[in-house]
């Protein structure tokens, strides 16, 4: 299902980053933060850029929710 390859895929590229990853000081990720015009999440000592809301993000995210909840139709699973 190209739903699991998408997981997979996710799963290798977030290892990828997190090994390039410099770890940062909670004050570090704050001065940072301040002077950009990009929000970032702060986990661990790694800054990761988070997603914007833009036409193509939203697009992704209503398709992903439909194959999701169409996938457990029937079941006991809610999504």
């Amino acid at each position: 299902m190209w739903l699991t390859r998408l997981a997979r895929l996710s799963l290798a590229s977030w290892d990828t980053l997190r090994l390039r990853a410099r770890r940062y000081t909670a004050e570090g990720y704050v001065a940072l933060e301040e002077k950009s015009d990009v929000r970032h999440e702060f986990f661990e000592g790694e800054i990761f850029a988070m997603a914007g809301a833009n036409i193509v993000h939203n697009i992704l995210a209503g398709n992903l929710y439909i194959a999701l909840r169409q996938s457990v139709r029937g079941k006991k699973c809610r999504v």
